[in-house]
């Protein structure tokens, strides 16, 4: 008998002997042989398998749904280059570059957003329409008439359910337009994308935020369940964008870690250069005036906001706040009213893009305090940037994240957001300092001008259109 501990192992290996021993009939009757793998090797066998099934699965559908030449022409062209950057980076077409792209057919789908959003309507929509691209925007509440492309409207959502009903009419409208590629705002449309994506559409998956971490802040869902559907939310985006979407586009660095990066785009929010320059700020002009744009809840720091300048007035400085945008719920805005009796704050809410442009022009600071949240602390807020594109200096939340762009550039104040006393020290530094305050305009516009625009970001927009259209239109 071999010195072998495992009973296992030593049945094989006795069973090995025997068979070089002797004939057939006698190894048989004296030594068994193994029966089969044991249950470890079953289930590897089982997980390759698996996987080698499921990977000749989605071989075969996408030679259905593009031919072979085209399937060959996309990984050469757009995959194989990412793969070897080992980085986020844009899908690497080699040139050449958006200008040489044929003419598209492209849809952009939401049930959230209203059509003229600045993100859908003003940049991506706009950028691809100039490039030549035919563009069919979808969405909700479709009054209005914009430029160089077909507005298709469905029905205004007030609730989940009727944007969920909005999702199954959207497949319809998409379907009737016949696109080349669906590219798509809201996590919600996921199903409906992934049926498209069946149906032979190539689907663009554009992630504003991070789904799972916004799960659990949601302050409308039982604490009990976020951390459940936080993972649900993971992992269907994982298999999403694994097996349905072309290509997935996203606003900042950590977001796109989650998706394969062989297929992600970062195209980050920056703003629009022009949009809301307001022209040389006279270094000796009095401005007295902080404004805060977007949305007002009390993750927001707008609470904060509000008690600071009471604080500066107190202290004899007169300062003025104004809040241009919509309260989340009915409650917050209750709060808002009883919050500003007797504070020097005007609430203006939603105003068009020319009224916020003429806000800025007279506003000594822009207030971007977002509360220290998972979500916020990763994030990239528009607005900020939004605020040095028109060269106005910005007091700012003292995340990490955000310090290469506020104390990097040297355009603004950073700030705890929670502590009102300080929000309140730096509004009177400001506005004690013109002579600073724009300088620090000034430079927070040059960096726009050179780093933080959309005019060089939908460069990485149009080459990715340019890696798509190197696959067949769908029939």
């Amino acid at each position: 008998m071999l010195p072998v501990r495992s009973p296992g192992v030593r049945r094989t290996l006795d069973g090995m002997v025997a068979l070089a021993r002797g004939p057939l009939s006698a190894r048989s009757a004296s030594v068994p042989l193994p029966a089969g793998p044991r249950p470890r090797a079953r289930c590897v066998l089982l997980g390759v398998s698996v996987f080698v099934a499921g990977a000749v699965v989605l071989r075969v559908h996408h030679l259905a749904a593009f031919g072979r030449t085209a399937a060959h022409t996309t990984a050469r062209a757009c995959f194989l280059p990412a793969l070897a950057s080992k980085r986020i980076r844009l899908l690497d077409i080699g040139r050449p570059g958006w200008r040489g792209v044929r003419s598209m057919k492209i849809v952009q789908l939401t049930t959230v957003h209203r059509w003229d959003d600045v993100r859908i309507y003003r940049k991506i929509s706009r950028s691809l329409a100039s490039a030549g691209h035919e563009v069919h925007l979808v969405a909700p509440d479709g009054n209005g008439e914009p430029d160089d492309m077909t507005l298709h409207s469905l029905p205004q959502t007030g609730s989940r359910m009727s944007r969920l009903l909005n999702s199954v009419r959207a497949i319809g409208v998409v379907r009737g337009i016949r696109p080349d590629v669906v590219h798509f705002h809201d996590p919600e449309l996921m199903p409906a994308a992934a049926l498209l994506r069946v149906l032979g559409y190539r689907i663009v998956y554009d992630v504003h935020e991070d789904l799972p971490r916004d799960i659990r802040q949601k302050v409308w869902i039982p604490s009990v369940v976020r951390r459940p559907l936080s993972w649900m939310a993971s992992a269907v985006e994982w298999m999403f964008t694994r097996l349905f979407a072309t290509a997935v586009v996203s606003v900042t660095e950590n977001i796109c870690r989650r998706f394969p990066a062989r297929r992600t785009t970062l195209l980050r929010n920056f703003p629009i250069l022009n949009e809301l320059n307001v022209g040389d700020r006279h270094e000796g002009s009095p401005r007295n005036l902080m404004i805060y744009v977007g949305g007002l809840s009390a993750d927001r720091g707008i609470l904060e906001l509000i008690e600071a300048t009471r604080i500066a007035r107190d202290r004899g400085h007169e300062l003025h706040l104004e809040l241009i945008g919509r309260p989340d719920s009915a409650g917050f805005a209750r709060t808002i009213e009883q919050a500003i009796a007797g504070a020097p704050v005007k609430c203006l809410g939603h105003v068009d893009r020319h009224v916020v442009r003429g806000r800025l022009e007279a506003a000594c600071a822009s207030m971007v305090l977002l509360h220290p949240t998972p979500t916020y602390l990763e994030s990239l807020p528009v607005k900020l940037f939004e605020a040095m594109s028109a060269g106005v200096p910005v007091i700012a939340s003292d995340f990490p994240q955000w310090s290469s762009y506020v104390s990097g550039e040297r355009c603004g104040i950073m700030v705890d957001p929670e502590n009102p006393e300080k929000i309140a020290e730096a509004m009177i530094a400001l506005v004690n300092d013109p002579s600073e305050t724009a300088a620090m305009g000034q430079r927070g516009r040059t960096a726009a001008e050179e780093r933080y625009n959309w005019e060089s970001e939908s460069m990485r927009l149009l080459e990715l259109y340019a890696c798509l259209e190197k696959n067949t239109p769908v029939a």
